[in-house]
């Protein structure tokens, strides 16, 4: 009996410790990935909560604002963890060397070389394991600039900065569009190598050993400390100029790169992060099992450091010195959900060094935008072919398009255009442009494809009249759906017609140009359509092939077959949803990036590029969007090109289609009168005021 009482209170005493040691945390989890799901299920006796983001640049953010504990950042994500959202490092990876850190980077030199200080690199030859690589380029090229070694020729353009530096290099990827995108790098940056591809002999650490120890090869090579003792006749050339043997590399290292490390909100109780760094170190194999940040880890250090620290000056550098150009690059947004994404794009461009000078500027909608990049109080904005037309012709407006997405049109080929189609239901009995009476879908008032394209055709057809184009479109159609028809900015007079809305939410209350209706957009005409509230969507080539065949990701789109749709053509036929580049109404600009400034254009086309437009992962950062559709960019859109010419980007044949509107539509204009009056107003004001004293 007295054993059975002292083994019921030794389990109880054990059942509290356990309790008081377990812990109830969050952790972010990027995209439809089930990685935190499966440490969930594997993690005894601490009850984890997975919340999922689209991507580890909104995972951080979540963790800012507090609505998830932690979550893992990879070395180069630390830096815009740290340096925009303040976040706290607390766990640091511990690699199988025992270490914290992969790799040091190294500047090799062979033994006697004319190489005795940093001042005696200009003009010698250099070995690169890769443009862009960490140890064989932003290392090097990032303090070498930030030491004014390397001069500053172009801010955004380390390549053309190594070619004055250096008399001849071997730099593997130099040519590649991602660092060459206006075909304008000088060969002497291959000069060394025969072979200049990423995939060569020359690429990677024995590409620029193999290049440094060659006959007619170079002077100096950048690689990792793990490369040293290969070769004996080799030394060190070190961050202070001095030269020493390959076994100092430890005080003779110009960067170190750090392990992955897990971050918090600095908001958290200490009480709690206490017992979750508990929980994770003792759980090190399972988060390495489960968790593919830490897949290299051998278990978990407690840090108090900040994120510099951790990092360390030589790799900090490469964040801070690598592209140099002061001045920040503003992006021009028209709602609270392109400003998210434009926030994830900021740290995803600082993470990737393309640039951490990107600004977020909240804009009313297009027009508010216009004027901002007219005014300089941002630099670009996305735009529809419509509204840049719309500011073309007005003079005050100060805009020029730079940079323009892509789709993929004729035979896979990528083009700055895109087709403007009516689509219709396979039973339906409609023909264009015999659509008088039907019941309509749009995609928005005054936009391109879904107002401009098709109202303008039947004016062209004689079927509407172009007087009093809002008033003639609403007798033409029994009902509609137009967003935003009914706004104050484009119906000032009041006197667009009700049936304009009559087909949108709420029997036509919802009639606004924004996610709240749901017949908003591209897809939101065709689900319009899909509904059967209306009988003809206006939308673009791609539209119905995304959302139908399981392509969609909403419930409506589930069960939508394409089959069961058609197409309109201009000259009265009809085609399968899939013969859209024979069947359309018009080709059409691709919407593109306005700017105020030709160098800011080629400045940004320059970030872009860096990212590598060919990349999946770049792809996905610029074209999807998780807080709902088209955010800044179309889904559609399948990569950017630089327009170098500007004058020729808006189609002849599209104009035509839209001085059928007579648009007289002042944006800049109105706003300058409109500032000026209230100056005007003010002034008398105070003349008046003046009187009444004197």
């Amino acid at each position: 009996m007295i054993w059975s009482t002292v083994s019921f209170r030794f389990a109880l005493i054990l059942s509290i410790l356990s309790w008081a040691s377990a812990v109830e945390f969050s952790m972010c989890e990027i995209g439809k990935g089930n990685e935190c799901d499966n440490l969930k299920k594997d993690l005894s006796g601490h009850t984890l909560k997975c919340e999922k983001a689209a991507n580890i640049y909104r995972c951080m953010q979540m963790v800012k604002n507090g609505e998830v504990d932690v979550v893992g950042v990879s070395d180069t994500d630390l830096y815009p963890a740290g340096k925009f959202l303040n976040l706290k490092p607390f766990l640091r990876e511990v690699l199988d060397n025992d270490q914290t850190y992969r790799y040091k980077a190294v500047f090799l030199i062979k033994d006697g070389s004319s190489i005795t200080n940093l001042d005696s690199l200009k003009d010698k030859k250099s070995c690169h394991t890769g443009a862009g690589k960490t140890t064989g380029w932003t290392v090097p090229v990032s303090n070498l600039q930030k030491l004014q070694k390397i001069k500053i020729k172009t801010c955004y353009d380390t390549v053309a900065n190594v070619a004055d530096f250096f008399a001849e290099s071997c730099a593997p990827g130099a040519m590649s569009p991602k660092f060459n995108p206006f075909t304008t790098n000088r060969p002497a940056v291959c000069g060394l190598c025969t072979d200049c591809s990423t995939t060569s002999s020359f690429a990677g650490y024995n590409g620029a050993l193999k290049c440094l120890l060659d006959d007619k090869g170079g002077d100096i090579a950048f690689v990792s400390h793990r490369e040293l003792g290969k070769e004996g006749s080799l030394s060190l050339l070190c961050p202070d100029g001095s030269v020493k043997n390959q076994s100092e590399y430890e005080s003779c290292n110009w960067a170190t790169r750090p392990s992955d490390v897990f971050v918090t909100s600095p908001e958290m109780e200490n009480g709690k992060l206490t017992e979750i760094t508990k929980a994770l170190k003792d759980n090190a194999d399972k988060i390495k099992k489960h968790l593919d940040t830490f897949k290299d880890s051998k278990n978990f250090k407690e840090t108090s450091e900040n994120y510099k620290t951790i990092m360390g000056d030589g790799f900090f550098n490469t964040f801070e010195y690598y592209h140099t150009c002061k001045d920040d690059l503003r992006w021009c947004t028209v709602s609270d959900e392109e400003m998210k994404k434009c926030s994830d794009l900021k740290l995803a461009f600082a993470a990737k060094r393309a640039t951490n000078k990107l600004k977020c500027v909240k804009g009313t909608d297009a027009r508010d935008c216009i004027r901002k990049v007219t005014d300089k109080k941002a630099d670009f904005v996305v735009l529809d072919g419509g509204i840049i037309v719309d500011a073309k012709n007005d003079d005050k407006c100060k805009i020029t398009p730079g940079i323009s997405e892509t789709h993929i049109t004729e035979k896979n080929a990528q083009e700055a255009s895109y087709y403007a189609v009516a689509v219709v239901k396979k039973d339906s009995k409609l023909k264009f442009p015999h659509l008088k009476g039907a019941k309509s879908c749009h995609t928005g008032y005054g936009k391109t494809s879904g107002w401009k394209v098709p109202v303008g055709l039947l004016i062209e057809k004689n079927e509407i009249k172009n007087d009093n184009i809002a008033k003639n479109v609403g007798a033409y159609f029994s009902k509609s759906c137009v967003p935003g028809a009914l706004d104050a900015k484009n119906n000032p007079n009041h006197g667009n017609p009700a049936s304009l809305c009559a087909l949108c939410p709420n029997d036509g209350k919802e009639c606004s140009a924004s996610k709240k209706n749901k017949y908003y957009g591209y897809t939101g005409a065709f689900r319009c359509l899909a509904e059967d509230t209306g009988e003809v969507a206006f939308v673009k080539h791609t539209t119905v092939l995304e959302s139908t065949d399981g392509k969609g990701k909403e419930e409506w789109e589930k069960d939508l077959k394409s089959e069961d749709y058609e197409l309109l053509c201009s000259d009265g036929s009809r085609e399968s949803v899939q013969n859209w580049l024979t069947c359309h109404l018009a080709k059409v600009p691709a919407h593109a990036m306005v700017f105020n400034d030709d160098q800011v254009a080629k400045r940004m086309y320059s970030v872009f590029s860096y990212l590598d437009l060919g990349s999946s992962e770049t792809k996905d950062l610029l074209f999807s969007s998780s807080d709902g559709k088209n955010l800044l960019f179309k889904e559609s859109a399948i990569g950017l090109s630089y327009i170098s010419e500007p004058q020729k980007f808006i189609p002849h044949t599209y104009q035509d289609i839209l001085e059928n509107f007579s648009s007289n539509e002042k944006i800049c204009s109105a706003a300058s009168s409109t500032l000026y009056n209230t100056y005007t107003l003010l002034l008398l004001a105070f003349i008046v005021f003046l009187k009444q004293i004197f």
